[in-house]
């Protein structure tokens, strides 16, 4: 069969990613100026924060989800529930939603999986992940993020600790890197991707004083989120709103 035959889970399943567009509207309008605002301002709605999880980045604390609706809308008014369930089945759920600014500098994250094996152990989440990324174009379209095409379903699970060359990318990782294809994703007005968290992915370094902001949402099996994270009121309080909006 030809793959350019393949139905579009199929191309997904295979690639591991994919890239659409949000529908232009009052929504995406706002979600746009939201993220672009955040970027430029430290200054937040009472209750909430500014927080470094890693080197030259800040994230949206307590809850992006109650900082602003707009987070929850764009997923719905964009049938993302309904392209989530043709893609990956009815298993998934979401689980978080972050937003993320990094500063001018170094990549934070450079290439690496979020779901792999090492010395027998897992590291993430298996079944994997799949989050939906969106960085708003800020002065100019710039590449944000790039990922390995196919890396999903080309693992090694017997790495040992000596075998990584960086947190979560082993020399078998390295070496496939050379013969498969690479996908570039970049900031826009409108385009997502979408992709299996288990791919081989970096973040760019920001080369712009402006820096960048993006939101991401992930979302895991229901049995994980049961299992990790239904405990926890930040993400009890996501995935009941989205677990609501999908029944009205």
């Amino acid at each position: 069969m030809n793959i350019d035959s393949l139905s579009e889970s199929q191309k997904y399943y295979i690639n591991g990613f994919l890239m659409r567009e949000f529908l232009e509207s009052e929504t995406l309008n706002a979600l746009r100026g939201l993220l672009i605002h955040l970027n430029s301002t430290n200054k937040l709605d009472e209750g909430f924060s500014w927080e470094s999880k890693y080197s030259n980045t800040f994230d949206l604390r307590h809850s992006a989800h109650e900082y602003n609706g707009v987070f929850m809308d764009v997923l719905f008014e964009n049938n993302i529930p309904e392209i989530l369930l043709s893609l990956i089945g009815p298993e998934y759920t979401l689980s978080h939603i972050q937003v993320r600014k990094s500063k001018k500098g170094p990549s934070y994250m450079p290439w690496h999986r979020d779901a792999y094996f090492i010395d027998g152990n897992l590291v993430g989440n298996t079944p994997p992940a799949h989050k939906i990324i969106f960085y708003p174009k800020i002065l100019k379209e710039e590449p944000k993020l790039e990922i390995i095409k196919g890396s999903n379903i080309c693992t090694y699970q017997k790495s040992t600790a000596d075998q990584f060359v960086l947190p979560g990318c082993s020399q078998f990782d390295t070496e496939i890197m050379k013969i498969m294809d690479k996908k570039s994703y970049c900031s826009s007005d409108s385009q997502f991707l979408l992709f299996n968290s288990s791919a081989l992915h970096n973040v760019l370094p920001d080369i712009d004083d402006s820096g960048s902001i993006r939101v991401i949402y992930s979302f895991i099996t229901k049995d994980q989120y049961v299992e990790k994270y239904s405990s926890k009121n930040v993400h009890k309080n996501i995935n009941e709103d989205y677990e609501k909006r999908l029944k009205v």
